[in-house]
Order: structure tokens, then C-alpha cells, then sequence
């Protein structure tokens, strides 16, 4: 995976919980990020992040950083950043429901009311935009292959043609 669940929770500020049905869904969530990130990706790029993300040359790609572009200071989140978007897109829909035997039944407490679907609708498209956002910012480091003091390390790096650069299309869920 190219994130953890700890490093989802903390990226999405999620509360800890321990449960094995919450981190089942969190685990589950990071799937279907991954699987929305690498449609865009591409999969030289997916797969090439899958074999080396702890490699040294892809830390700033992985985790963020600082770069410049025609003399403009940019700052890119990280694919984990936004695999994390990705997953919390899925995650909203499946944090309140439990599925039982019997179906899919929705959690409420006493002191708690149902969520509208077209507000987790809402959450989860949200979530897309930002993930295309975050994935634009990346989208310009891979492009530019920063030269700077801090990543001068990054001596070489593959052309990602099957990645989707500036066309990404949203899916509705």
C-alpha cells in the first residue's frame, strides 16, 4: 500500500480507533484510493511508487515538497496525501454503516441523527476535488523534475506517459 491506515488517519485528522470493523473500512477506504489514484496516475508511475516508496530519490514525491518553477516557490502535498483524499472520498460512505447479516444498517446513537445521503454525497465529491487539486500540484513537480538544493539527489526519472496530466475526470459516486 503507499499509505498506512495511521498515516490515513492522520492525514484525513480522523479519530483513532482501535476497532477491527473501523480499521477493516479504513483499510478498505485506502484500497479504493489507491485504485482511484492510479487511474491518474498512470500505472508506470502507480507501479513504480508500489516498488520503491521508501527509496530515497522518491521521498519528496511521496511525502511533499518545496520547489521551483520559473521562479515561483511551489509547494506539492505528496502522493500520500492524495491517495488520502482519495480513500477518505470512499471512506465517507462506508463509516456509518454497519453490514450485518441482515443488511446494511445504518449506525445511530441516541444522542446522534442520520447524516442525508446527499450530504455524504457532497463530502465525498469534495474530497474528489481536492484529491484532482492536490494531484495538479504533484502533476507539476513530475513535470518539471526540480533541479533545487533540496531534492538535487533525483538525478534521473522515468516519463510517465500513461499518467492522466491535466485531464482528470471525476466519478460520481
Amino acid at each position: 500500500m503507499l499509505i498506512t491506515v495511521e498515516e490515513f488517519i492522520l492525514y484525513e485528522k480522523l479519530p483513532f480507533d482501535n476497532r477491527v470493523d473501523i480499521i477493516q473500512k479504513q483499510e478498505k477506504a485506502i484500497e479504493g484510493g489507491q485504485m482511484d489514484f492510479q487511474k491518474v496516475a498512470g500505472n508506470s508511475l502507480y507501479f513504480d511508487l508500489l516498488s520503491n516508496k521508501n527509496a530515497p530519490e522518491f521521498i519528496y514525491l511521496m511525502i511533499g515538497s518545496n520547489f521551483i518553477v520559473d521562479g515561483i516557490q511551489y509547494t506539492h502535498p505528496g502522493v500520500k496525501k492524495v491517495v488520502s483524499k482519495f480513500a477518505f472520498s470512499r471512506y465517507v460512505y462506508d463509516i456509518n454503516t454497519n453490514h450485518t447479516a441482515f443488511g446494511i444498517q445504518e449506525r445511530v446513537g441516541e444522542n446522534s441523527q442520520a447524516v442525508h445521503y446527499a450530504k455524504i454525497k457532497e463530502i465525498s465529491r469534495q474530497a474528489q476535488v481536492d484529491a484532482s487539486d492536490m494531484w495538479e500540484l504533484v502533476e507539476l513537480y513530475l513535470k518539471h523534475l526540480p533541479e533545487d538544493t533540496e531534492t538535487k539527489n533525483i538525478t534521473t526519472r522515468p516519463q510517465y506517459k500513461d499518467a492522466v496530466f491535466g485531464n482528470f475526470k471525476y466519478r460520481i459516486l
